[in-house]
């Protein structure tokens, strides 16, 4: 039987998820962290916290196990009341909002939004050096001002309300999470007291607190958590604790299983896809290809159940400047040059697709039910283990061209 649980982190200390730059607590050392954790990072979490409680031989075939555990995630929750929680996703790159100017969809605080699709036609003497067969986006509506990148999470309804082509500015965003710098000294470790001088710093993510914004200018205080979803092994599990280390430092997160429930297709989106043929997927989480920016899959089927007989013939995408990803990898091993001893060793870096990044598509077919189903918080990553690590996830929508 296989199981699958919702999880709801709350991490009590600040996180920190490091970037990936040199650090040693050495005297002026900073080390800065992500302004949100990967995907990898939370299924490492996730799949150790699992393991134990599974009972999990680590040095015999746990890793392994662990593995396959698919989850799913990370997903921003935001409560009002502390009780039900609202998933909220990464803004998408196809929309631009502008800082109050020029003419268009307007909040209350005189911001405009314009939406990117691809461009039908160019105007007589324009060209592009796209790669054959993609088009350049075109903006539908008039752009002025500077970019206001403050709404870096939309609510779940105001996303559903953008992949069916609406155009309203979102009602509900969160803004970037906020930041803590933290002051530490280096600990002598044969001493176990500070070593003079040796100050370092940290600056971790903290999920205490925050304000929503809105269409209006009263800011509501929310508290703030992760979603996410484990399933495909093999085990019940029935107490899974309160507490897991997450991140860096090996940080505590408090953890409660089925804390809140994980986001469902809406009705709306589900009538409002069917029956498309262009249809956009918008990344929830970054996306790893082998191709760098593009889906390997482009022009095929990805690896989704569900799909079978529908291909999709890429026409465009709004991506944004590319993220990077490693890690430690406690099952790579590698030998070491001063007793030829095998150890643990970092992971090799990889570029990803950030979240929110957009990819317009033709099938060869109108969706059915179950094609849009299927699409629905599915992994599209090229790599069968980076689905697994829940990079990829997508949600779907649909697209008109544009003219120039």
């Amino acid at each position: 039987m296989s199981s699958e649980i919702v999880f709801l982190l709350r991490p009590r200390d600040p996180l920190m998820v490091r970037d990936g730059r040199p650090f040693n607590a050495e005297a002026g050392a900073y080390a800065r962290s992500l302004s949100w954790p990967m995907p990898s990072t939370l299924a490492g979490a996730i799949r150790t916290h699992l393991g134990g409680k599974l009972g999990f031989d680590w040095r015999n075939g746990g890793p392994e196990e662990a593995l396959k555990i698919e989850v799913q995630g990370p997903i921003l929750a935001v409560s009002e009341d502390g009780v039900s929680w609202q998933p909220y996703l990464p803004a998408p790159k196809d929309a631009i909002i502008f800082k109050p100017k020029g003419k268009g969809k307007t909040d209350n605080g005189g911001n405009t939004m314009v939406r990117l699709s691809p461009c039908s036609s160019l105007t007589n003497g324009a060209g592009c050096n796209l790669p054959e067969g993609v088009l350049p986006l075109t903006a539908l509506g008039e752009t002025g001002g500077k970019p206001d990148n403050s709404r870096v999470f939309w609510s779940l309804d105001d996303t559903v309300s953008w992949l069916l082509g609406e155009d309203n500015i979102p009602q509900k965003w969160m803004p970037e999470l906020p930041k803590e710098a933290r002051i530490h000294v280096k600990i002598d470790p044969e001493k176990r007291t500070s070593e003079e001088g040796k100050l370092f710093s940290t600056l971790s993510v903290c999920f205490s607190d925050c304000s929503i914004g809105g269409d209006d200018s009263r800011a509501k205080s929310a508290c703030t958590a992760i979603i996410c979803r484990a399933a495909s092994f093999e085990h019940d599990v029935t107490n899974c604790g309160r507490v897991v280390p997450f991140g860096g430092e090996r940080r505590v997160s408090m953890i409660e299983m089925d804390g809140a429930s994980w986001p469902q297709l809406p009705d709306e989106l589900l009538k409002g896809l069917v029956g498309q043929k262009q249809i956009k997927l918008q990344m929830v989480t970054p996306g790893i290809f082998k191709e760098g920016w593009k889906p390997g899959w482009a022009g095929g089927t990805p690896s989704i159940d569900g799909l079978s007989g529908v291909t999709f013939k890429l026409m465009s995408a709004a991506v944004d400047r590319r993220v990077v990803v490693s890690g430690w990898d406690y099952r790579y091993k590698h030998k070491n040059n001063t007793n030829n001893n095998e150890r643990r060793g970092p992971k090799p870096a990889r570029w990803c697709v950030p979240a929110g990044s957009v990819y317009f598509f033709e099938t060869n077919k109108p969706l059915d039910e179950s094609h849009v189903r299927s699409l629905w918080f599915a992994s599209v990553s090229d790599g069968e283990q980076d689905r697994r690590d829940g990079f990829g996830i997508v949600v779907p929508g649909k697209w008109d061209y544009g003219k120039q």
